[in-house]
C-alpha cells in the first residue's frame, strides 16, 4: 500500500517558485490587478510557521532562523530602486503585497518594514492598496496585529 501514498512534494508551477529579491513582479492577478509582492526572506529560503501540504512554495524543513531574514537596508534600497524605476516606466501598481518566501509576519522587524513599503508606496504609486498575504497565526501578537 505504501506505493500508492502520494508524495508531499508539490508538482512545479512557474511563478510560484521562491524569489531571490525583497521585490519580484508585477503579477497579473484577476482579482487584484497588477500586484506587486515584496519579500522580506533572505534568497531562494522559505520561512514560515506551517507545512501545508497544498504549499506553492514547497515543504518546510525547519524552523526560522535569525539569517533567515533580508536586513531592512537591503529591503529598503530594493523596494525604493524597484518602485521608481517601475514608475519611471509607467507601470501601474495596483495592490502591494507583503508575501514572498512564506509567513511575512514572522519577520522580526515587521513594523519597520511596513513602514518602509508605506512610505514608498505613498511616494510613487498612492492610488496601490497594501495587503500582507498571512497564514494569520500571529494575530495574537501585539505588533502583528
Amino acid at each position: 500500500m505504501r506505493g500508492n501514498v502520494k508524495s508531499r512534494t508539490p508538482p512545479h508551477r512557474p511563478g510560484h517558485d521562491l524569489v531571490s529579491g525583497a521585490v519580484y513582479g508585477p503579477v497579473r492577478s484577476r482579482r487584484l490587478g497588477w500586484s506587486l509582492g515584496l519579500n522580506g526572506f533572505a534568497p531562494m529560503t522559505k520561512v514560515c510557521n506551517f507545512d501545508c501540504l497544498y504549499c506553492q512554495l514547497g515543504k518546510t524543513n525547519r524552523l526560522p532562523r535569525r539569517g533567515d531574514f533580508l536586513p531592512l537596508s537591503a529591503i529598503r534600497r530594493e523596494v525604493r530602486e524597484a518602485f521608481a524605476r517601475l514608475a519611471e516606466h509607467g507601470r501601474t501598481i495596483d495592490v502591494i503585497t507583503l508575501s514572498g518566501n512564506g509567513e511575512p509576519t514572522l519577520h522580526p522587524a515587521l513594523t519597520e518594514w511596513i513602514e518602509i513599503v508605506l512610505e514608498a508606496r505613498d511616494r510613487w504609486f498612492p492610488s496601490a492598496s497594501t495587503w500582507i498575504l498571512t497564514n494569520g497565526s500571529r494575530i495574537h501578537v501585539p505588533r502583528v496585529a
